[in-house]
């Protein structure tokens, strides 16, 4: 058996070479996702597709979230719902402020608020170029805060900040050769004199090098990303 989770998220074509060799190893696919969440970013669908006419089965209650309006307000929601913002609205959700760079740097601060408060963080963004200025935002605070360098960083080529030593940065091309994984987190723990970063992943503890060539094209700071990249 082969399962494809988040399978909503996976391109037709892509999807369509899983199910050539799956069928030619005499296995069996199994999709597993929401049609009603993220779709793929090139063309897509399958799960809206199997859904309407395929049997398919579906969760029956939310366990995700501890307080009962949250599961309701969440399935109002993924139903397209927008009374249900109201809800989240009246919880205290949803903040207001009168111009995007407020709202950056609200979001900044209230990265590093919780990142302080020990917590694992995510910060979403509408696009690349808005998580870059949140992270570059979030990078301000905690150089500020002592928790990293402020001192000559590398600049980085996928959001054009500067990280030194403490930030966390994210790769975002797969090298096998470098170590290197996408979307994989690190926190920098040196610079070296090749104009690259000495790295520590924050999921496996692994050490890796990532030179210049790399880190000048393919990196990023890590504290902000989209909605597909959070995903």
């Amino acid at each position: 058996v082969v399962m494809v989770d988040e399978a909503s998220m996976v391109g037709t074509r892509d999807l369509t070479v899983i199910r050539e060799r799956v069928e030619t190893a005499g296995a069996r696919l199994v999709l597993t996702g929401d049609p009603q969440q993220l779709g793929a970013v090139e063309a897509g669908g399958v799960m809206g597709l199997l859904h309407d006419r395929a049997e398919t089965f579906t969760l029956a209650e939310v366990r995700r979230f501890h307080e009962p309006w949250e599961r309701d307000a969440s399935l109002r929601l993924r139903a397209g719902d927008r009374e249900a913002l109201d809800v989240y609205d009246a919880h205290g959700r949803v903040l207001g402020y009168h111009d995007p760079g407020e709202t950056v740097t609200a979001a900044a601060r209230a990265w590093v608020a919780d990142h302080l408060d020990g917590r694992d963080v995510l910060a979403v963004a509408a696009s690349n170029r808005l998580a870059g200025e949140v992270s570059r935002s979030v990078r301000d605070l905690l150089i500020s805060l002592g928790e990293v360098d402020d001192g000559p960083g590398v600049q980085l080529g996928r959001d054009h900040n500067l990280a030194s030593v403490g930030d966390l940065v994210q790769a975002r091309r797969l090298d096998r050769a470098l170590g290197l994984v996408n979307r994989e987190v690190y926190r920098v723990t040196a610079l070296t004199d090749d104009d690259g970063l000495d790295v520590v992943s924050v999921r496996t503890g692994e050490h890796w090098h990532v030179p210049a060539s790399y880190a000048s094209h393919d990196l990023a700071l890590a504290y902000a990303s989209t909605v597909h990249a959070a995903q």
